[in-house]
């Protein structure tokens, strides 16, 4: 058989900072905490020892009643307390690098659909020679029977063609959105 006092005074504080961390006002966390003793004091015979121990019992009581709460007011946990810590470095810094390869994954997007549109075919190889598979001026020469100065030309031209059009569509898309 529980010991409902030996409950309470063991676990009412321990219950009462679990539900304020979650409802920040302290005056709803000692409503909830009254709560919840009220329904161990009222359920305390249903309590089955082999489902769990009673501190077990008793938070999930705690969890059941928070939710309830919730549930009925419509209100959430507050958070604002623990802003400082929810936004530190480590998730900030995830956050920001996340942002980052998002945004230069649909820069490497456009830029591919620009090429793909406005450069013909020997352009699009001689991009992909040099920028992709790195090859140099010299090895390229030596592939095409072009000289290494004449391709240093092209491909200059050709970003310079392509950097006009990617500024072009910034421009558009940031009128659209």
């Amino acid at each position: 058989m529980l010991n409902i006092e030996k409950l309470y005074d063991e676990y009412f504080d321990e219950i009462f900072n679990y539900l304020l961390k979650r409802v920040i006002r302290v005056e709803v966390a000692e409503d909830l905490t009254s709560t919840v003793f009220m329904k161990v004091l009222k359920n305390a015979k249903k309590y089955n020892p082999k489902k769990g121990s009673e501190k077990t019992w008793l938070y999930s009581i705690a969890q059941n009643t928070l939710y309830d709460f919730f549930r009925k007011k419509k209100e959430t946990i507050g958070t604002e307390k623990y802003q400082h810590k929810m936004v530190g470095k480590d998730i900030e810094t995830e956050i920001i690098e996340k942002q980052k390869e998002f945004e230069e994954e649909m820069a490497k997007e456009k830029l591919f659909e620009i090429i793909n549109d406005k450069c013909n075919f020997e352009e699009k190889d001689l991009l992909i020679s040099f920028y992709i598979e790195g090859k140099s001026y010299d090895e390229l020469s030596n592939l095409t029977g072009v000289k290494a100065v004449t391709l240093r030309s092209k491909v200059h031209r050709i970003v310079k063609k392509i950097k006009k059009y990617v500024k072009n569509s910034e421009e558009v898309f940031n009128e659209r959105y």
